[in-house]
């Protein structure tokens, strides 16, 4: 009988920890990042892109975007390589301050 009294406090602190967690918004990355990779997708014609899935997705959503990688708060690889890339750079790639790799060619 202890035995199942325990395990059912435990249960209890579990799916309240859970419920807690929950309510935890998710990390995002800075606004001038998102804003930077928006500006990358519409200066280099996105829509013609071979890989641009969930690409101008919900703010959150920047680590599904094909070829970006991010820890959740800052991008940290772009891997756009043979992605049929076409036009200029925007300046605000400056503000992904983070960038380690950046794959275009």
């Amino acid at each position: 009988m202890k035995f199942v009294k325990t395990a059912l406090i435990l249960l209890i602190l579990m799916a309240c920890n859970l419920a807690l967690l929950a309510q935890i918004p998710p990390p995002h990355i800075p606004p001038a990042e998102r804003q930077a990779l928006i500006d990358l997708y519409n200066s280099t014609n996105g829509a013609g892109w071979r890989s641009n899935s969930v690409w101008l997705g919900a703010a959150g959503t920047e680590n599904m975007w094909a070829g970006v990688l991010t820890d959740g708060t800052t991008v940290l690889e772009l891997n756009l390589a043979n992605n049929k890339l076409v036009g200029t750079l925007p300046s605000s790639l400056g503000n992904l301050s983070n960038l380690t790799k950046l794959y275009l060619c």
